[in-house]
């Protein structure tokens, strides 16, 4: 679960009228749950996954957007790539 993972996902950054501003999590009572702020990307390192400022290395991809769909994936395929841990989509 997130806890014994320690992984939770949450907003980073938030567009209003056109203009991008960077938010975070940062309780008083627990400094070690801190967020990373503004627009990130995931990358693959030699110790695994990381989320790093914005990188043209970014593994993530748009997959809906302001009410589109961007790209039509069945379930199968996600979930073959999700158990797999591979891209089946684009190899």
């Amino acid at each position: 679960n997130r806890d014994t993972q320690k992984f939770a996902m949450k907003c980073s950054e938030v567009t209003v009228a056109g203009k991008a501003t960077p938010i975070c999590k940062d309780p008083i009572t627990d400094p070690g749950k801190a967020s990373k702020k503004g627009r990130l990307s995931l990358i693959k390192t030699e110790s695994g996954y990381q989320t790093v400022p914005t990188s043209t290395e970014d593994l993530l991809q748009v997959v809906y957007e302001n009410g589109q769909l961007l790209q039509d994936q069945s379930l199968d395929v996600i979930r073959q790539r999700a158990w797999l841990g591979i891209d089946l989509v684009n190899g």
